[in-house]
């Protein structure tokens, strides 16, 4: 590397010597002048630089315009680093590039097999099209090229083709009922919940997929250079299940592209749920590939929407990859895992798209683009089914199996994390209402909404949203906060070890806060004490073994008090058991891991009373329990509060002078006769010369 990067310096070094006017020069000058251009260009794509590469080569064919291996070596590089977004404008300059090289040195076979080497991509040009047709005449091409690679590699193509187009013909038909949840072009996409659900083509196309491998084996070990049939071998090594050969063949593939290897390698890794190993070969991929490649192949606009869209595409260098890196912190399915699948199922999803693009699989996506997009969204189906047929043609579904969930954030999320309350944040592919799930708060106005996408991570057979309940207690500058879970009702949680973890992160760069109990049972009582900054909340549970997990996430801002203000804290549902708690230390151990409780139940209340002082005062307090509604929650603090509520207490109480968090507790029985649904205590502390101070807690009341 040392010795490429003296190279690049000393012929910089020549070239900046050189006069100003280069086409002054005579024929020989201008052409060794070219050439240095062209060997600094050569090593600048050797280190990964394209774009400076074709700056230099762009340079040599202004010298010397008459000079063959200038347009040669330009037209080749920039047809080998032509990403999706520009690949017509791209190609058709390569094409002009390599058909000018062809006319100065029309014998040159290297010249003439790469031009060929074209003739299959759809951006053509015609002049492309007739010169490549003349140089393909028998007479021709036997002068020039090497007819028997050219053929194998035509041949590799035709037998992909008709594995193909045998397996179209064999989709299976019938013995399994489908619907047709989002249409795209011709096809269905059909999301089957059950984890058990399989797909299993006939034994004819295990068998037509073997004789395609051992082919195209054949074919790698005559042209062990050619970048298309190692990926289509790797390609279809994983169709067949055989990841280990897969791997190895990725790890060894020794293309000049050797960043097309580690992302190959990244891909079969994922599929192994080797997420970390996955992640650093996309990791390497990345850092190898050229800028204009990279920024491809992290885009995002595809789940950005609005302003926030338009923002990001405009924007380059750290801006753009800040962005991305709190997109990608978002999307991370469990922060109790050492890795972020969601992330690299997104690379493994761009590996599956750019062979898509190398050779498309006919199964009715629609173009290239369509193509891309779904694969983003969704990842490749597992399996495809003929579920209707008229006339003319057939109905295909594609078929996605497994407990898929929306792990992405959307795009107002991302500018403020802290935002998000409790609830607003749904894994569910259907949006289930979250009153249905968990008691908890919703805001007014509608967010923008991403484009629907969904992921169902390999490891696990259940992804559920957690039943929890949080509390925060103010501590002038900082806060207590105390989250509960408890999933031991599930029996299929008590079946393996359970990790619990609460996290609560000012963003994405500053080292979160994480609580991990002891234990191994699927309920936990955690408690933090964090500065009072806006935050993201992620209380989830994690079994490994059992192939289960539970989360919930939102934003959390904790209230900054100042000294002698009003105020009250949360109200922490706890065990009703005697003695009641005298302190938070003494509540914590016994908070309720959920707010489903029953009618008639005995429940413990906690809370806090801040500014009172420095005299002794005394404060009225009021508590009620009142009927929230059926079905979704609005903002709690608009709770209608009806004229007789079920339970209604109040009192007066003389609080000692200099109490800063006077602290209460209170047992209460639930009336027998409530009719189950949502409920809310409804706590208003007042004093003398001061407004009343307010706190609300929602529980879910279910019949005994």
């Amino acid at each position: 590397m040392r010795r490429q990067l003296v190279l690049v310096l000393v012929l910089w070094a020549v070239l900046l010597a050189a006069p100003a006017s280069l086409q002054a020069q005579d024929e020989p000058a201008r052409r060794d002048s070219a050439r240095l251009y062209i060997d600094a260009a050569l090593t600048l794509a050797s280190q990964g630089d394209t774009t400076a590469a074709l700056g230099q080569l762009r340079q040599a064919v202004e010298i010397a315009p008459d000079l063959a291996e200038a347009h040669f070596q330009f037209g080749r590089l920039l047809a080998l680093h032509a990403w999706p977004d520009t690949l017509s404008a791209q190609h058709h300059e390569a094409q002009a590039a390599l058909l000018r090289a062809v006319a100065l040195d029309p014998d040159n076979a290297l010249y003439l097999s790469t031009l060929v080497r074209l003739r299959g991509e759809r951006h053509m040009t015609p002049e492309g099209k007739r010169v490549v047709a003349e140089l393909q005449r028998p007479g021709r091409i036997t002068r020039a090229l090497d007819p028997d690679s050219m053929l194998l590699a035509d041949t590799a193509r035709v037998w992909r083709r008709e594995f193909e187009a045998f397996r179209s013909r064999n989709f299976q038909r019938g013995g399994v009922r489908v619907r047709c949840d989002e249409q795209v072009g011709q096809t269905c996409l059909a999301y089957v919940d059950d984890v058990r659900f399989t797909l299993r083509e006939p034994a004819s196309v295990d068998s037509a997929r073997r004789a395609l491998l051992a082919k195209l084996a054949a074919a790698s070990e005559s042209l062990p250079g050619d970048e298309w049939i190692k990926s289509q071998r790797i390609r279809y090594l994983v169709e067949a299940g055989r990841l280990d050969r897969a791997l190895a063949l990725a790890r060894g593939c020794g293309l000049t592209t050797r960043w097309w290897c580690d992302a190959l390698a990244g891909y079969v890794l994922h599929l192994q749920e080797d997420f970390q190993g996955a992640d650093s070969a996309f990791a390497a991929a990345l850092r190898a590939m050229p800028v204009e490649g990279r920024r491809w192949w992290t885009d995002i606009a595809i789940f950005l929407d609005g302003e926030l869209r338009r923002d990001y595409e405009s924007s380059f260098g750290t801006q753009r990859d800040s962005l991305e890196c709190r997109f990608w912190w978002m999307a991370d399915p469990l922060y109790l895992t050492p890795f972020n699948d969601r992330r690299t199922e997104h690379m493994a999803r761009n590996v599956i798209g750019w062979l898509q693009r190398q050779a498309p699989s006919g199964h009715g996506l629609g173009d290239a683009e369509t193509r891309r997009q779904i694969v983003l969204r969704h990842g490749w189906p597992l399996g495809w089914v003929v579920s209707g047929q008229t006339r003319n043609r057939r109905r295909i579904s594609a078929v996605y199996a497994g407990h898929r969930r929306q792990f992405l954030p959307r795009p107002g999320f991302i500018l403020d994390p802290s935002s998000i309350v409790p609830g607003e944040w749904s894994i569910d592919r259907y949006h289930v209402r979250m009153a249905e799930e968990s008691p908890v708060g919703e805001r007014d106005e509608p967010r923008s909404a991403a484009p629907f996408e969904t992921y169902a991570p390999t490891y696990l057979s259940s992804f559920t949203i957690l039943e929890h309940q949080l509390a925060v207690f103010p501590r002038g500058d900082s806060a207590v906060v105390v989250a509960a879970c408890d999933q031991s009702a599930d029996p299929a949680w008590l079946e393996a070890p359970v990790q619990v973890g609460l996290f609560l992160a000012r963003d994405e760069l500053t080292q979160p806060v994480v609580v991990e109990p002891d234990g191994d049972e699927p309920r936990g009582v955690l408690s933090a004490t964090v500065g009072a900054d806006p935050r993201l909340l992620s209380l989830e549970v994690f079994s490994e073994q059992g192939r289960r997990a539970a989360r919930v996430r939102y934003g959390l801002r904790p209230r900054r008090m100042e000294r002698f203000q009003f105020a009250v804290s949360d109200l922490l549902i706890t065990s009703g058991d005697s003695p009641l708690p005298e302190s938070l230390g003494s509540a914590i151990p016994r908070t309720r891991g959920s707010l489903r409780v029953l009618a008639g139940e005995k429940l413990g209340l906690y809370w806090e009373v801040y500014g009172l002082g420095p005299d002794a005062e005394t404060a009225t307090v009021h508590l009620a329990l009142h009927k929230v509604g059926e079905g979704r929650l609005g903002r709690l603090q608009e709770v209608e509060l009806a004229e007789n509520p079920p339970l209604s207490l109040g009192w007066d109480e003389v609080v000692p002078a200099y109490t800063r968090a006077w602290p209460r507790s209170l047992a209460v029985d639930l009336p027998e006769d409530l009719i189950p649904g949502i409920y809310a205590f409804y706590l208003e502390v007042g004093a003398r010369g001061r407004e009343p101070v307010r706190s609300v807690r929602a529980l879910l009341v279910e019949a005994r």
